[in-house]
C-alpha cells in the first residue's frame, strides 16, 4: 500500500511539472471581468440553457497540484485536481501556490472549479461564474456557504466567525489567494467562504 501511494505521488509530481512548464503566471490580469458580458468577451460563452460542448473541449483544462502531506500518509503529498478554464488555470495555480506557502499548516483536501450551473443551484438565478470555470471552491465541507441578513454577518476570523467555521480557511490563505486579484465570497452577505473568483460574483 505504501509503495502504491509513493508511485502515485511520483506520477502526480511528474504531471505537476508538465503543467507548470506548459503555462506560467503572467501577473494580475490587466482587466478583471466585472460583468457577465465581460466574462463572455474574455472567456467565451459556455452556453445558455445547456452547456456548449465545443466550448468546453476548447477551453476547459485540468489543474493539478499537492498540498502538504496526505492526512493518513505522512511523507506522501496530498493531491488535488480540478477542471477550470485554460486562461484561469495559471492564476488559480499561482494563487494556490501562494496560499500553501503563506499557510503551510492548512492542508487543502478538495478544490473544484468548472461546473455548468446556476448560482446557488437555483434555476431562477443567473449562471454561476463556475459555468465559465473562472471560480474555485476550496474545501466546501469546512467552508460551507451561509446567508446572513445585513448587519449580522460576523467579521471574518472573529470569535463568532470561528464558531461557525472552526476549521475554515485561515486569514493568511485567503490573503494569499486574493493577492492576485481574486474575489473572496467570505465578504458577501450570502457568505461563501469556500469561493474565490476572477469576477466579483
Amino acid at each position: 500500500m505504501i509503495t502504491d501511494m509513493l508511485d502515485w505521488a511520483d506520477d502526480a509530481a511528474d504531471e505537476i511539472a508538465r503543467v507548470a512548464a506548459s503555462v506560467s503566471f503572467k501577473g494580475p490580469l490587466p482587466h478583471l471581468p466585472r460583468t457577465r458580458a465581460d466574462l463572455t468577451t474574455m472567456f467565451g460563452s459556455p452556453g445558455t440553457l445547456t452547456l456548449d460542448k465545443a466550448w468546453e473541449r476548447a477551453n476547459i483544462v485540468d489543474c493539478h497540484g499537492t498540498s502538504g502531506d496526505h492526512p493518513s500518509m505522512p511523507g506522501v503529498p496530498a493531491k488535488w485536481y480540478f477542471r477550470t478554464h485554460r486562461l484561469a488555470e495559471p492564476y488559480f495555480r499561482e494563487a494556490l501556490r501562494r496560499a500553501q506557502e503563506a499557510a503551510p499548516d492548512y492542508r487543502m483536501e478538495r478544490a473544484s472549479s468548472f461546473n455548468f450551473r446556476h448560482q446557488r443551484h437555483d434555476p431562477k438565478r443567473p449562471l454561476s461564474a463556475h459555468s465559465w470555470g473562472v471560480a474555485i471552491d476550496v474545501d466546501p465541507a469546512l467552508n460551507f456557504a451561509r446567508t446572513f441578513t445585513r448587519g449580522t454577518r460576523p467579521a471574518p476570523w472573529s470569535p463568532e466567525w470561528m464558531k461557525i467555521w472552526p476549521k475554515g480557511l485561515p486569514r493568511a490563505f485567503v490573503e494569499a489567494m486574493t493577492s492576485i486579484g481574486l474575489t473572496w465570497g467570505g465578504w458577501w452577505l450570502e457568505c461563501d467562504p469556500m469561493h474565490f473568483c476572477l469576477a466579483p460574483f
